[in-house]
């Protein structure tokens, strides 16, 4: 058989015998299931033949038979995982005997086809799929001496990707793109650790670079591409040349025409190199050893070309390096060159005075320089001094060196010098004196010499005198500085020159003379004309002066002559306003000059008397009545006014042209003129209101002042407009807090006070206006509503369109009476909902007769109509809708009308329980006592009851304020249980109370970890500790352990190790509870010696 148990076949024992089966003998143990049956089965622990004996027996004979059956292990096929994903169409079976010695057979299910190398039938072939990519199954059979077993696996057999990542690559420089040809996503990845993509590295084009460790580098990059289930790669080879770096050194700035080169070569990693130019007029030259021409000579081959546009040329020369074919790289430098200036500063010379023009000759195109000065006997001035054209001032005379600095622009220090020698010598310096004038033919002049010898000279004709009286002429006499001179023609001007010469230099001044005669100076204007009504005169004239000018003036000070005072004629003298003291009797004078001469008229007196300047009041609109007008205009509201002229001088009085009616209160000639400039104005007659009137709207009167001769007047038009009444009335709202309509009492015709209202100036407090009314402002007739209150305010104030205003006038709006029916309140109990509300529907008016059925209800909160309410709760309001007829008289007969009736129900016997916590401290140290502040509302009896944490009762009282001691620490629950007198009953509780022992906070000093069970741990004693810190150190303040609970410790050890006996040093901070601080330094002592 197949396997190690199989049914036994024993024939069935004759009626009346027995039989059992019996286990002769095999190379292992067996075992029946029942040896008593002829169809048992049996179980043996091996391969093998067995045999197995079938005794059958009666109460006198017996009987036997043997059966021999050989068992063979049954295999148990293995093909190996399954299913298995492929990645190719080649597979490794893995296939595994369960029999040693057993033969096995692969097949494929069809209808996929496949071959198995080097055949089916070995455990571990491999197969090849050849049927495409989908999923094969194949059975794995073992074959154990015909005993066989099936196994089934499922190859998922999937395309393997291909990627091709190129053919290798040589690179100059650190970067590459890498391209890949894959039809799977992938990924790069470098044998290079520095390797950088840019900017993903799944890309099948992607930017790489590296940082070069050496100058020539190979580096293996990787395209590992994938697929659902497959990953393949490819590789590429790439060499990275490293790029020669190019350094061509500093820029440069040359004064001249050639200059050394020098590019940096360190590091450069180049194998050759050479320099190039952008400017065909320069030579490269190198003379050097070194093998890279770093350093040559360049020089400008012809200057004069080279500068023939600019003082200043740049020049790029490039510095071309290379570390292997195709591996170059390239810097430039820029050179300036400037053009070395030739400075010319000009001719010595000779010169007379302390100035001489310097002329410095420049060779560049756009030069710059500075004069300065090298030696002399003084200190030199140059304007400019940076212009080849510079006037130069010296301050001493003598031989001074000046040097002309020709720079070049662009270089401050390219420059060339030359010098100048300049003698300055001293020049005469005469004073002729200063321009004057003489009245008649004879003028004394007086030069200021500075050396001898010196003449005067002039006109021809004029004659020189030794003294004004002479009468005979010296000629001679033009030799002396101070001479008379004689001209012979009056109202001319001269000019006369003193000359002085040196022998070298020659030195003058000159000086102008005017010979002039006397003009008499006469006024034109009338004596009689020597009164003026203001502040200025028009009638001043004189005669012209028929040479020089002539000028007014005024005895007395600041007045001012227009156009101005020179003017002979047409003039006008304004005298100064500011004060009253210039107003009176003035002098002028017309003064004649010619020259030196002078001549004064005789004295024009003329006396201003001040203009008085009348002033109605009232307002003043220019031009309202012409461009001329000054007439100014007022609104009367009412019939009376209160003038409000502005005085000036003299006497003022009002009257009107119009004295119908005209009233004034300290006036005269019957009250209808008044010298009181405010006097108060009445018009006497009930409707005298001028606006009313078409033709003329106002009453004109006129404020005259007089001073001396001098008047003024002024009118003003009063327009008599009436005041609004401000009337109004108002209506009871048709139900509570609907509209009220207000109406204010207007006219629509003149000749009413009433007319021409525009305005109505309507006050509401708390109302609010219906929407229908977009302008109240401008409406006679507004609705307005309130949302409380029984009374409300209204007030008004009018204008009409002459701006007057009526007086405040206000009004009550009466709310109709509230609906108010009968009802009955059965309170709550004890906070329960057992409260009661009976409505009534009878109304009873103001004569006492009693409506029945008035009134219907809906409570709000469930639109019930029912009249009672029941179980309802405490301290609660409930709304009702109560509906009836109108109470207003101002209401249409049957309107009705919705109230709504807030009832409260209130509760009577609830007791609130409350006791004062802030009495009691946490964390008193026991015994404790608090005596209890009861703060219960309504109580009438009381029941304390305290708890400990086992929920134990340790106190009861049943006084108001008992006094509770707690003896014991722990935490505990104060309940407070308040009765009211109706038997209502209410519970407070407070929890915790914790109560703490004394705090106990002990340091030892010495502990002895020996493992003698006796003081092994160093421990601090510490009870009713909140905060705890102990930190030890040995004797060379190391700390060698730390804890932070009170109740930890040390065993000696540091880090498992036993520490060494001796002295240590023990930190300890700790809190207790109540807050206080403790803290302990000292030292502490390790002892392991037994006892």
């Amino acid at each position: 058989v197949c396997g190690y148990t199989t049914q036994l076949e024993g024939s069935n024992p004759t009626p009346g015998n027995t039989a059992h089966w019996q286990f002769i003998g095999g190379p292992g143990t067996a075992i029946f299931s029942n040896p008593y049956l002829p169809n048992s089965n049996v179980m043996v622990s091996g391969p093998g033949t067995y045999q197995f004996t079938w005794h059958e027996y009666s109460s006198v004979c017996d009987s036997l038979d043997t059966v021999s059956i050989t068992f063979i292990t049954q295999p148990h096929a293995n093909g190996g995982p399954s299913p298995v994903n492929v990645c190719g169409v080649n597979y490794n079976l893995q296939a595994q005997y369960s029999v040693n010695g057993s033969t096995g057979t692969w097949q494929i299910l069809p209808p996929s086809q496949g071959l198995f190398t080097p055949s089916n039938n070995d455990a571990n072939a491999v197969f090849t799929a050849t049927s495409g990519y989908h999923t094969y199954y194949l059975t794995w059979t073992e074959n154990n001496l015909g005993c066989t077993s099936t196994d089934t696996i499922q190859l998922d057999v999937h395309e393997m990707p291909m990627p091709d990542a190129g053919p290798d690559l040589a690179i100059c420089g650190h970067e590459i793109v890498l391209t890949v040809n894959s039809t799977y996503p992938g990924y790069w990845s470098s044998s290079n650790p520095t390797a950088h993509f840019l900017h993903d590295n799944t890309s099948d084009s992607v930017l790489v670079n590296i940082v070069a460790i050496h100058y020539l580098e190979v580096d293996t990059f990787i395209w590992t591409a994938y697929s659902d289930y497959c990953t393949n790669y490819d590789t590429v080879l790439v060499t990275f040349s490293a790029t020669p770096h190019a350094e061509a050194g500093s820029t440069q700035s040359i004064c001249g025409y050639s200059t050394q080169l020098a590019a940096d070569t360190i590091g450069s990693i180049a194998s050759s190199a050479f320099w190039t130019c952008n400017n065909n007029g320069i030579t490269i030259t190198y003379n050097g050893s070194d093998p890279l021409p770093w350093n040559p000579q360049v020089s400008i081959n012809n200057p004069a070309q080279f500068f023939a546009t600019s003082d200043f040329q740049s020049v790029y020369f490039y510095w071309h390096v290379q570390s292997g074919p195709g591996c170059q790289s390239y810097d430039s430098v820029q050179v300036f060159f400037h053009q070395i200036p030739i400075a010319n500063a000009g001719l010595d010379t000779v010169v007379c005075g302390k100035n001489y023009w310097l002329h410095a000759t420049t060779s560049l195109i756009t030069p710059t320089g500075q004069w300065s000065v090298l030696n002399g006997p003084g200190t030199a001035n140059f304007t400019p001094n940076n212009q080849a054209l510079s006037m130069v001032t010296v301050t001493q005379y003598g031989n001074y060196s000046f040097i002309w600095k020709e720079m070049n622009p662009h270089m401050s220090m390219c420059y060339d010098q030359d010098t100048v020698n300049i003698e300055f010598l001293l020049a005469p310096e005469p004073d002729a004196g200063t321009d004057f004038s003489v009245c008649g033919k004879f003028a004394q002049i007086c030069a200021h010499p500075t050396m001898p010898n010196g003449q005067w000279s002039g006109p021809s004709g004029i004659a020189y005198y030794v003294n004004e009286t002479d009468s005979i002429p010296t000629p001679s006499n033009n030799s002396q500085p101070c001479t008379w001179i004689r001209w012979p023609s009056e109202n001319d001007t001269i000019t006369m020159y003193w000359t002085e010469f040196n022998g070298t230099c020659y030195g003058y001044d000159s000086v102008n003379v005017y010979f002039s005669t006397l003009v008499d100076a006469v006024i034109l204007t009338s004596p009689s004309d020597s009164l003026v009504c203001g502040p200025s005169y028009h009638l001043l004239a004189a005669q012209e002066p028929s040479h020089g000018y002539g000028y007014w003036i005024d005895d007395v000070y600041n007045t001012t002559f227009s156009p101005n005072p020179y003017q002979y004629n047409n003039v006008v003298a304004t005298i100064d306003t500011g004060g009253t003291s210039y107003y009176g009797l003035h002098h002028f004078y017309w003064i004649t000059v010619n020259g030196n001469c002078k001549d004064t008229s005789n004295a024009l007196s003329v006396t201003f008397i001040q203009k008085p300047h009348a002033n109605a009041g009232g307002h003043y609109w220019p031009g309202l009545f012409g461009n001329q007008s000054e007439i100014k205009t007022d609104t009367v509201c009412g019939l009376d006014y209160q003038m409000n002229a502005h005085t000036s001088l003299g006497v003022g009085t009002w009257y009107s042209s119009d004295i119908t009616y005209v009233h004034f209160v300290q006036g005269f000639n019957n009250f209808t003129q008044s010298h009181i400039s405010n006097d108060s104005l009445y018009l006497l007659c009930q409707t005298c209101y001028t606006v009313f009137s078409t033709a003329t709207p106002y009453r004109e009167f006129i404020w005259h002042e007089q001073n001396n001769i001098c008047t003024d007047a002024d009118t003003i038009r009063l327009y008599f407009a009436p005041r609004p009444s401000g009337q109004f009335t108002v209506t009871t709202p048709a139900c509570r807090y609907d509209s009220s309509m207000i109406i204010a009492q207007t006219w629509n015709l003149p000749n009413n006070i009433n007319y021409g209202i525009t305005e109505f100036n309507w006050n509401y407090p708390g109302g609010y206006l219906n929407s229908s009314i977009t302008d109240p402002l401008h409406s006679d007739t507004i609705y307005v509503s309130w949302d409380n209150g029984n009374q409300h305010l209204v007030t008004l104030i009018e204008q009409n369109k002459w701006g007057c205003y009526s007086g405040l006038v206000s009004h009550t709006v009466n709310e109709p009476a509230p609906f108010n029916p009968q009802n009955l309140i059965t309170p709550t109990t004890c906070g329960h909902c057992n409260g009661k509300i009976e409505l009534n529907t009878n109304y009873t008016d103001p004569q006492g007769i009693t409506h029945t059925n008035y009134y219907t209800f809906q409570w709000l909160d469930t639109n019930s109509i029912s009249l009672i309410r029941d179980e309802l709760c405490p301290n609660s309001w409930y709304s009702v809708l109560v509906n009836g007829q109108s109470l207003s008289p101002d209401a249409a007969p049957e309107t009705i009308c919705h109230d709504t009736l807030h009832i409260f129900v209130p509760d009577t016997g609830t007791v609130i329980a409350s006791f004062d916590t802030t009495l009691l401290e946490q964390h008193q140290v026991a015994p404790y006592q608090v005596v209890m502040q009861n703060t219960t509302i309504n109580g009438r009896k009381y029941s304390w009851r305290v708890y400990d944490e086992n929920n134990q009762m340790i106190f009861s009282s049943t006084s108001e304020n008992p006094t509770i001691t707690f003896t014991q620490e722990g935490c505990y629950t104060i309940m407070l249980i308040a009765t009211s007198k109706d038997g209502c009953i209410d519970t407070a509780i407070f929890k915790p109370l914790c109560v703490d022992k004394e705090p106990i906070f002990e340091v030892p000093n010495v502990f002895t970890p020996n493992g003698d069970g006796n003081n092994d741990v160093f421990k601090v004693h510490g009870e009713a500790i909140d905060e705890f810190e102990a930190k030890i150190y040995n004797r060379w303040g190391r700390k060698v352990y730390e804890w932070n609970d009170v109740n930890g410790s040390w065993d000696g050890k540091i880090t498992g190790i036993e520490a060494s006996p001796g002295v240590y040093y023990i930190i300890i901070k700790a809190k207790d509870r109540r807050g206080k601080d403790y803290k302990y330094e000292g030292y502490l002592h390790l002892l392991r010696e037994k006892q």
